[in-house]
Order: C-alpha cells, then structure tokens, then sequence
C-alpha cells in the first residue's frame, strides 16, 4: 500500500536535496503532460523508489509556483495588462512559470473566477487577442526590481515608453521580441501617449498599429442591446472598475479611463468623476499625500476629456455639492487649483444638502491659504448665507475663532452686518460671542458691527444675551461698553432674563 502520511513513506523525512532532483521529472509529469498527482506519486515511487505523500506534493508543487488553475488575482492582472493596451493577434501564447496559457484558456479562466475582461466590464461582447510575438513568462529567480517590467511598445508618434507592470503575480513579465534589450526607465503615460489632449486632437491608429491605448473605433462595437441599456451598464461597470484606484497607479487607471470614454455619449463623466472622489475620499490608505496625487491626475484627464467641474457629484455619499465645495471641505489644495483652472465656479451657491460656499467652507475652516486662493478667483466675500444654518464667510470664521480668516475677508470689504440665515443663523458679531472668542469682537467692535443687531426667529440670540448665555464676563463688558442694551428682546430660543440680570449686575 503506497505511503500516505505528511512524513512520507515509511517515516521518511525528505529534504530540500532530495526534492531538488526529481524537480525537472515532476514538472515535465505535472505541467508538460498534465498527470494527475496519484499518477506522479505512483511513476515516481516505482521507478525511482522516491516516497513522498500527497499533502508533501502539493506543498511542493505550491513551493515551486507550479499550478495547472491559476489564482484569481494572476488572472486578472494578465487579462487587464494585455486588454489595456489593446493588443490584437490570434497566435500569442501566455507562460506563467512554465504554465501555457492560449487565449482562450485565459479567457476560460477569467470566467472561472468570475473575472470580466476589460471590454466585458463596460459591457462588451468583443474581445481583445494576444499579438504574435507578446508572451507572459515566469523564472525561478526573484526579480532585482520592485515590478516586473514591460518593453517599449510603438505609438504612432514614434514614441517609445515603458511602464512597471504591478502584477499579484510577482514572476509576470511582459516582453516584445522587436524592442530593444535596454529597459527605458518609467515615465508619466499621460505625457506621451497624448491622453490630456481634446478629443478631436487625438492620434487615431489603423488596424496595425500597436497603441498602448486602443483608437476609437475599436473600442465598443456590436453592441446590440438599447443605447439607454447599454448605457447604463457602462457607466455602472466604470463605477466598478474604479473600485481599484486607490491602490493602482495613475497610469494605469488613465488607460482604462481612455478606452472607456473615447466614444461619444458612451458614458457619464459628472458619474466617473463623482465615483472617483467618493473612492478617493473614503479609501483606508495610510499615505494621503499619495491618494491625493493619484487622484489630482485621474481627475484632470477627466477634465481635460470634457467632464463639467461645476456639476454636482452624483452619489449617496454627496450632498450634491460641486467637486469644488467638496475639495474645499477636504482642504485638498491641489485639486482646489486644479479645479479653478479648469473653470470651476468660485460662487457656486451651497445646495439643499450643503449649506456652505466654496469660501465659506475654508472659512470656517480657518484654511488662510485656501481663503486667499479663492479670493484671488474672485469668490464672493459676501455670498448670502444658506437658508438654514448657513453662515457668511465672516459669520463663519468669527464663529469658528478663525482670527486671521476674519482679518483677510473685512480687509476684502466683508460685511460686518450681513444679515444672519433666517434660521439658526448668527450676526458675525453674534456668532464671535457665542464662540467666545475675544479677540474677534474686539476686532468687529472696531469695524463698527452692530451690537444690539436683533436674534433670529429660529434658535437666536444678541451678542449680549449670547455672552450671558456663556458667563463669559469680558465680553459682556465689551459689549456694554459699545452700547449694549440690556432690555433687549429675547430670540425665540432665548435664556431666561434673570441670566442676564445676574450677569449684568456683577459688572
């Protein structure tokens, strides 16, 4: 009876030399003539009196990276990296550690793993082939380089570049038998293939020529379904792809990008680009700098490509706000520059959901550099309030004890007496003796804000009664000393009068 036990045969422990003899046999069994493990099991301890269980083999053989059904990550990274670059071709093989893979194995195993192609995943029937001359192959021997590399393809224009192939399967190469041996170093892919330019300036490739980014007019073709149909699978399928941004390099996610809207009316740009900052916003990424970046590019070809920076992000995660108002929230500076170059609106006024302007918001986020910017692009200083708690870019920094932000907006002529929000809304003034914030009512005071300026019908309160409210002496003080008055009415959510009786009384 053949040994079955994890020590092999008879108690046997077998050792890495042991092992590293029958390497080539086992391979030539397992991989070249597709045997079964028993079989394996058997030939060897029959001809060579080699005893080593299953569960030894299977170690082995997981060890070795040889296997016959490739994980799920590997597939997808092989599929998408020949996809991207829309290579064709009919007769090209696929080696990963001495597996073959024809086209149609790969695509048999992307439907094992439930993985959709490129072209499948915006809804496509066509799919794209291997060239001739394009394989995948594996080594035994780590690779020096972080990635793996992939060899300069030709583009129209002459250009050559390379790319660092960020495969889950670290042995996964991407050569070209016609490419130079010297490997160029990575470069941007959006400099040189042309992505940030119009749509109309695009170079366009026949049917030979090998583009890192397909042409258009290869892109979605038989598509049989309603264009409303096949519409919104697209857009849904983009929101999908993106789900992988955060931890993909730009470069990547721009190919991917090109191929998908690079037909006109295919696909929504206000919902790719309000899928990306939702992902970009809420990723579990340590290095925000690095998200930031990644998402400042994919956002800018985005741009470049025709999507409306001042239309209001479309998801469940949004207030519908503009893109502008949500970078502002995140006091994400590059995108806020980026954005006003490519024409966002500086006033766009806040929504149902949002109750904050673009330079509200930096407002009363004491950002001085974001509030600086956006004056310099001609933001309303004193865009009215929202309707319901809504502050003017000074009610909001005096509220918020955002001293030097109070300072920049009254020396760009801010209203001092902008009228409050009508509900829950604060006089600047107000808001500062709510807040406690000394300095700013000393500083508005100065600037002749009225002190006996009436609370709102809804949850309001005069300075003086907002400082009572608070206890806080000094600037009850201040107040009375500019002309205070104590008898003033009460708001609707007023203290009792007996606090500021008490308050009063002690000064």
């Amino acid at each position: 009876m053949l040994p079955t036990d994890d020590a092999g045969a008879q108690g046997h422990t077998l050792s890495a030399q042991d092992w590293s003899q029958y390497k080539q046999i086992i391979y030539d069994l397992y991989i070249s003539q597709n045997l079964p493990l028993t079989t394996i099991r058997e030939r060897l301890l029959d001809e060579y009196s080699f005893h080593a269980s299953i569960p030894q083999y299977k170690r082995k053989l997981k060890e070795w990276r040889y296997s016959k059904n490739l994980k799920a990550s590997t597939c997808k990274a092989l599929g998408d990296s020949l996809e991207r670059r829309g290579l064709t071709g009919t007769n090209a093989v696929t080696e990963i550690n001495g597996v073959t893979l024809s086209s149609k194995r790969l695509q048999r195993a992307l439907r094992r793993h439930h993985i959709p192609t490129l072209k499948r995943k915006f809804g496509l029937e066509q799919r794209a082939s291997t060239p001739e001359g394009i394989s995948f192959r594996g080594s035994s021997v780590e690779p020096t380089t972080p990635f793996p590399r992939i060899a300069a393809i030709e583009v129209p224009s002459g250009v050559k570049y390379t790319l660092q192939l960020q495969l889950s399967h670290p042995m996964a190469v991407l050569l070209d038998d016609t490419s130079p041996p010297e490997i160029e170093p990575p470069i941007n892919c959006l400099a040189k293939t042309g992505l940030s330019q119009p749509r109309s300036e695009r170079p366009r490739g026949s049917s030979n020529d090998h583009l890192a980014v397909p042409a258009v007019e290869f892109i979605y073709l038989d598509d049989s379904r309603q264009p409303s149909t096949a519409k919104t699978r697209r857009e849904a399928a983009a929101a999908r792809l993106l789900n992988y941004l955060p931890l993909q390099e730009p470069d990547r996610v721009i190919q991917d990008l090109d191929i998908l809207i690079h037909q006109d009316g295919s696909i929504d740009l206000t919902l790719l680009t309000s899928n990306i900052t939702d992902l970009c916003a809420n990723n579990f990424l340590n290095d925000i700098h690095r998200i930031r970046s990644v998402e400042c590019l994919v956002l800018e070809y985005l741009l470049s490509a025709g999507a409306d920076p001042n239309a209001p992000l479309r998801d469940c995660s949004f207030d519908r706000e503009t893109l502008l108002q949500f970078a502002v929230k995140r006091e994400n500076t590059d995108l806020i520059k980026l954005l006003l170059r490519y024409g966002a609106d500086a006033n766009a006024p806040p929504t149902q959901g949002y109750r904050w302007t673009a330079l509200q918001a930096a407002s009363k986020g004491g950002n001085l550099e974001l509030v600086e910017l956006l004056l310099n692009y001609r933001a309303d200083v004193n865009a009215p309030p929202a309707e319901t708690g809504g502050r003017t870019a000074l009610q909001a920094a005096s509220g918020y004890g955002n001293l030097q932000v109070v300072e920049l907006l009254l020396n760009h002529k801010a209203d001092v007496n902008a009228p409050p929000a009508e509900r829950f809304g604060r006089t600047a003034l107000q808001a500062a003796s709510e807040g406690e914030n000394i300095q700013i009512v000393e500083l508005l005071l100065k600037h002749e804000a009225d002190v006996n300026a009436p609370p709102t019908r809804w949850g309001g309160l005069n300075a003086l009664q907002a400082a009572a409210e608070k206890g806080n002496l000094t600037i009850a003080q201040l107040l009375l000393a500019a002309g205070a008055d104590v008898g003033a009415p009460m708001g609707g959510l007023a203290i009792q009068q007996q606090s500021m009786l008490q308050l009063v009384s002690g000064i």
